[in-house]
């Protein structure tokens, strides 16, 4: 299986992250070559299975990752997609940060994020896979500690389109 071309997947990241606010994805370009450190682009591309030249576009902030690559990079790298998107919170995934006893756990906003994500699928009529709900439930929980509860819906929708 190739690697996916670089027109391909500017078009995917543009439908994913259209309607995210600008304000929230400046600077993803450092955050991504601070990420990468001590890998050529092409090294970090092939990790995360993007082309090479995306990965410059993603540095230059021409383009912003899609999903999926969003995903790889988070899994890959240990990195907290909330901090990689909005450069806010964490850097490191929280379940690591949790394991290590070194991020309190607020059970009341993770009801809160669980709830969340439950009524705006429903409302969309839309089902995920277990681990992918929970990737997004995670994501909503970090964006909740970024940013406080009252997060525009339109952004939770756009989520779970992307996750979906």
């Amino acid at each position: 299986m190739g690697l996916p071309t670089d027109r391909q997947d500017d078009r995917a990241s543009a439908e994913v992250v259209a309607d995210l606010p600008e304000r929230l994805t400046k600077g993803i370009g450092q955050r991504i070559s601070t990420i990468r450190a001590g890998l050529s682009q092409s090294e970090f591309a092939e990790s995360i299975m993007v082309h090479k030249n995306t990965i410059s576009r993603y540095e230059r902030e021409l383009t912003v990752p899609d999903a999926e690559a969003l995903a790889r990079i988070c899994e890959r790298y240990s990195v907290n997609p909330v901090w990689l998107l909005t450069g806010s919170g964490p850097r490191h995934d929280i379940g690591g940060l949790l394991a290590h006893g070194e991020c309190p756990l607020d059970e009341t906003l993770l009801r809160d994020a669980l709830l969340t994500v439950e009524q705006v699928m429903d409302e969309a009529e839309r089902c995920l896979p277990a681990e992918k709900k929970a990737q997004l439930i995670h994501s909503i929980y970090e964006l909740f500690r970024a940013h406080g509860k009252d997060l525009d819906k339109r952004l939770v929708q756009n989520l779970i389109r992307a996750a979906s």
